[in-house]
């Protein structure tokens, strides 16, 4: 009887070790995946491009004290991006937008496969630690607030640039896992902002992107 509880006692031990190592499987998984995306589907010059900035030997208008002031500043400054907290959200595709994208990308293609037999990762979890761009910093609402950052204000802020909020939803695949999708909005500054299904696929075990799927903007 004894050995039979001390068994019972190593099997729960090991099943709860293995479900603890998945689920840090998936978590960092989940992040890595939008982290290694980000490149592809945002860029500063999307809010801040060439055409809206002077540079230093041609200034044609009142620099705004939020604005940047040239093309030097904007690949110099120290940027951030706020992101909502520390969980991605639930996504729920209604049939007018699985409608939406069928109609656009068609019936037969691999982006409306896979929205319509897609599978979630099970943790809720989610590190924007691991999240990584180059000259950019991500930052919760609460990690922002604790270095006196105004996150409602866009824009330059003393010697730093607010680019704006990135929201994620969870990440979704296809039954094989390898292709799948994720929800991804933009708020910036102005009119600058955005929702969009990103897709991408897997391919000699890396995360490639595939294509933007526009839900509108704002």
């Amino acid at each position: 009887m004894k050995t039979i509880f001390l068994l019972l006692n190593f099997i729960v031990l090991v099943s709860c070790s293995t479900t603890k190592y998945n689920q840090q499987i998936q978590v960092s998984s989940e992040t890595q995946i939008i982290n290694s995306l980000l490149d592809s589907i945002y860029t500063i010059e999307l809010c801040y491009p060439d055409y809206r900035l002077s540079n230093k030997n041609n200034k044609k208008y009142k620099v705004n004290k939020h604005r940047l002031s040239s093309i030097e500043e904007r690949d110099t400054i120290q940027k951030i991006v706020l992101l909502k907290d520390n969980y991605l959200d639930e996504l729920f595709l209604e049939e007018e937008t699985k409608s939406y994208v069928k109609r656009k990308l068609g019936e037969t293609s691999k982006a409306y496969e896979v929205i319509k037999n897609s599978e979630k990762l099970v943790s809720l979890q989610f590190n924007p630690e691991l999240l990584k761009q180059k000259r950019v910093e991500f930052l919760t609402k609460k990690q922002a607030e604790l270095r006196n950052i105004n996150t409602s204000r866009f824009g330059k802020q003393d010697s730093i640039l607010n680019v704006g909020f990135m929201y994620f939803s969870r990440v979704y695949y296809s039954p094989k896992h390898n292709y799948g999708f994720f929800k991804y909005t933009y708020i910036g500054r102005g009119t600058c902002g955005f929702n969009a299904l990103i897709f991408f696929s897997k391919k000699e075990e890396k995360w490639h992107y595939e294509q933007t799927f526009g839900l509108g903007v704002f």
